[in-house]
């Protein structure tokens, strides 16, 4: 009834009924993952070279790969939020994983898998940055050996950048903070234990952009008047 009388093809409205009913009973999480993008916009919001260009949530990326995934036939990988950080004169594109240790590392290997198989088709997709944000050390020890275990399936020049983190150091030092620690899938070796204590962490405005970028940073979200150059709020490309 409610597309009838905008006139709009009913199958958006039934898919985001169906969506709205699957996804309804994760507010907790939803909130938390949403909470990381409103910590960026407001960490960079005094840096006068950087900022949050694009912020799109869950729903939108769903929809949008829906599309990719018919063309393809391939899985399709839902982040719980994705972005386009500009810094460095580029652009930093990143998906979001909230995880809160309440799936099984076997769902988790799934879910790795359709990164891979959904970026394989994208060039420079090295460039673009999976975000792992998970609630331990232990937590994040296991993922780091589960992607790496994964390692044979990504190929050697179409994979996508896989980062870790823990809550803690998100909360202690914010997103901008040298807190993200990338899986290193090349290496032949098993990755220690503890893993996440030994190795050096990296700044989100310090992963690697693709180049170059064609926006104003005072269109950024967050900036003075940002709103002003975006009419549509948040969710413009």
């Amino acid at each position: 009834m409610l597309a009838d009388w905008h006139g709009d093809d009913p199958r958006d409205y039934v898919e985001r009924s169906h969506d709205a009913r699957d996804h309804c009973w994760h507010a907790t999480h939803d909130l938390e993952a949403n909470q990381f993008f409103v910590a960026l916009i407001t960490q960079s919001r005094a840096r006068k070279d950087e900022g949050l260009l694009v912020w799109y949530g869950e729903e939108h990326v769903r929809a949008e790969r829906r599309t990719t995934a018919r063309e393809y036939k391939s899985p399709v990988p839902t982040p719980d939020g994705c972005g386009v950080y500009l810094a460095a004169g580029g652009r930093i594109l990143f998906d979001l994983e909230w995880d809160r240790a309440t799936e099984s590392l076997a769902r988790l290997r799934q879910k790795i898998g359709s990164y891979v198989g959904h970026f394989e088709h994208y060039r420079d997709a090295e460039l673009h940055h999976v975000l792992f944000v998970v609630p331990t050390d232990d937590r994040e020890d296991k993922l780091q050996h589960t992607i790496w275990r994964e390692r044979p399936r990504f190929g050697h020049d179409t994979c996508c950048s896989f980062w870790t983190t823990t809550a803690y150091r998100l909360r202690t030092w914010g997103p901008l903070g040298a807190i993200w620690l990338k899986v290193d899938i090349r290496a032949s070796e098993t990755p220690p234990l503890s893993v996440t204590r030994l190795r050096k962490r990296t700044a989100l405005n310090q992963l690697p952009p693709i180049q170059p970028n064609e926006r104003p940073i005072a269109d950024c979200v967050g900036k003075p008047s940002w709103w002003e150059c975006r009419p549509g709020g948040g969710q413009v490309a």
